[in-house]
């Protein structure tokens, strides 16, 4: 069972990412702010995390490279989310491990 954090301003898809990975025995902790999500990332210690890279004029990318920055933080594996894959293509630039294309198929 893995702790996945996961932020996206979408309501709709963290519900449903939340009821696929409950449903996998993994624990979700999801959130639609930066606020929130920092505040879940200090209390929940994610063994993962997924970042959408447009968040209400934020950039998650900046977001993962602050992550990515921390000594604390830093080893834990972070996927950027994004339905602009132009903006996926420098994932590396941010430490980002992974990406994931929106929309995405539920068994990737």
């Amino acid at each position: 069972m893995a702790n996945i954090l996961i932020l996206d301003d979408s309501i709709d898809l963290l519900d449903v990412m939340e009821i696929i990975l409950k449903g996998n025995n993994h624990k979700a902790v999801i959130t639609s702010t930066l606020d929130s999500f920092m505040q879940k990332l200090q209390d929940n210690k994610p063994e993962l995390i997924l970042i959408d890279v447009n968040i209400r004029n934020v950039d998650g990318r900046g977001i993962c490279k602050q992550i990515k920055e921390k000594v604390e933080t830093k080893n834990i594996p972070i996927i950027l989310i994004s339905a602009s894959p132009e903006k996926l293509k420098d994932f590396k630039k941010c430490k980002a491990d992974a990406i994931l294309d929106k929309p995405f198929n539920l068994t990737e």
